[in-house]
């Protein structure tokens, strides 16, 4: 799949377009799940 900055959304078909969402919620829970992971290894760094 090509980056996201070359993409051109209206080019895209539903099944792209459900695969990109899927990406993006992936990205979001790793991410959260890191966020959760640091703050709690800065909270037992603190106490």
């Amino acid at each position: 799949m090509e980056k996201l900055d070359q993409l051109d959304l209206k080019a895209l078909d539903v099944d792209e377009l459900q695969e990109i969402e899927g990406g993006f919620i992936f990205v979001f829970v790793a991410g959260f799940a890191a966020g959760v992971a640091a703050g709690v290894a800065v909270a037992s760094l603190l106490k």
